[in-house]
């Protein structure tokens, strides 16, 4: 066994969590001494490595082989070579020439600080920021706000008609119904009477048919209009948030656009699916204001998605989608807060996600399509108390993550989803993802 397929040997190892960092230094050392050896025997005869886990790393590593080309040098280098070893060694070993190691004693890793985050945009120069300034269609952009505008205007005043209209056309109605009651009484004048009467009856039916199609009409117009203010939010942002010199049209656009959406769902402020609309566009903002840096807003606005959700999934309980979007909502209110350096509230937003996944779960223990989401939640709880340095806290909900998504792996294989094969490429590739849980800068965090 060469050089290249015994170090993947102990990368692999521990990606996957079989070794730590420090057996896989010592192992190293003890085969650098004894290369006869395998550097998985060392790691069998010290303990460390069970044989089962190692006839399962080896089979990882004969599928990575094969994906490569055939070689373990090819192997090696496609899962990040020089840089993969010293990564999973903890910066303890490194290549040397085309056959070679080198290889120093472990030491306690020491703390660094944090380098500072430019707050200047630096992907664009500001010549091709000036240009892109000049490309974007202004003229359509103040267009479509203007129509927008016109929109909420006449969508109002139409609203309000078609009401009036309705209210006369019930009065004109109950007003022929007593007309008809009267001249029955009066037989002798009844049937000229009465086909008066029919006929302002079938003119107010008329009449609240018309509201009811004009009712349709305002409803296909506010319909429009809340279509074309979540297009601008959604098409417009992207194309400027990278460019610093318009964040103030894009922060007024924002500010506009929340006006319009409040003054269009107060025409019907009761209604659930209106609702929905009005969290998603909050929640939609929030993000956009969290891009351009004004966490205030971003948690404000994200706030008040997560309120409505609330109140939907309350008055909703067997929807199981909306108690999903509860704990979604969960998650980006502790985003937001970690955003803007706020540990606790993070830490307890998503801790109520979790409580909201937990509660489904146990509801719907064969729901698999759960593991995924709720191991982002986690996830996104380690990050938060891996960057406040708290490492044992983000160290476990790390490996919640990790065995939700191995879980969720498995009962993919166990469904016949995926071969066996596609599984082992899978274990792989995730065991590449969770490369944060290692410290590159001493041997384990």
């Amino acid at each position: 066994m060469d050089r290249d397929q015994n170090l993947l040997f102990g990368v692999l190892a521990v990606q996957l969590e079989h070794i730590t960092a420090t057996q896989f230094v010592h192992a190293a050392e003890a085969w650098a001494t004894h290369p006869s050896k395998p550097l998985a025997s060392h790691l069998v005869e010290d303990g460390a490595l069970s044989e089962s886990d190692r006839e399962f790393i080896d089979a990882v590593l004969q599928r990575a082989v094969r994906n490569s080309g055939g070689t373990p040098e090819a192997a090696l280098r496609k899962a990040g070579g020089d840089e993969a070893v010293r990564t999973a060694s903890g910066g303890c070993i490194q290549l040397v020439d085309s056959s070679g190691i080198s290889i120093r004693t472990p030491v306690e890793p020491q703390p660094v600080a944090p380098e500072p985050e430019s707050a200047v945009d630096t992907s664009a120069s500001p010549a091709r920021q000036r240009a892109q300034i000049e490309e974007l269609p202004w003229k359509q952009i103040g267009i479509i706000c203007t129509g927008i505008i016109l929109f909420l205007a006449f969508t109002g005043y139409g609203f309000w008609q078609v009401l009036q209209d309705k209210s006369e056309a019930e009065r004109a109605r109950l007003d022929a119904e007593r007309a008809l009651l009267v001249l029955e009484r009066d037989q002798a004048d009844a049937d000229w009477q009465i086909g008066l009467a029919r006929e302002a009856q079938f003119a107010a039916e008329e009449r609240q048919r018309v509201a009811e199609g004009q009712r349709e009409v305002a409803e296909a117009q506010k319909s429009i209009a809340l279509e074309s203010i979540m297009k601008l939010t959604r098409e417009i942002p992207p194309r400027l948030i990278n460019i610093p010199e318009t964040h103030p049209v894009l922060r007024e656009l924002l500010e506009q656009n929340a006006v319009a959406t409040e003054r269009i769902l107060e025409l019907e402020p009761d209604s659930d699916e209106l609702d929905r609309e009005k969290s998603a566009n909050y929640a939609l903002m929030g993000s956009l204001w969290g891009s351009l840096g004004d966490t205030a807003k971003s948690i404000a606005s994200h706030k008040r998605a997560l309120a409505i959700t609330k109140r939907l999934a309350g008055a909703n309980p067997e929807q199981t989608h909306l108690q999903r979007l509860l704990a979604q909502r969960f998650d980006e209110v502790g985003l937001a807060h970690s955003d803007a350096n706020d540990y606790e509230e993070a830490v307890a937003s998503f801790e109520s996600s979790l409580d909201v996944y937990r509660a489904l779960s146990d509801a719907y223990p064969n729901d698999a399509a759960l593991l995924p989401t709720m191991a982002k939640t986690y996830n996104n709880l380690a990050n938060t108390h891996n960057s406040f340095g708290a490492r044992a806290e983000a160290h476990a909900a790390y490996a919640n993550a990790l065995e939700l998504n191995r879980n969720a792996l498995l009962t993919a294989s166990a469904d016949g989803a995926v071969s066996e094969d596609e599984l082992r490429d899978d274990a792989l590739a995730y065991s590449f993802a969770v490369m944060p849980l290692v410290d590159v800068h001493g041997c384990w965090p």
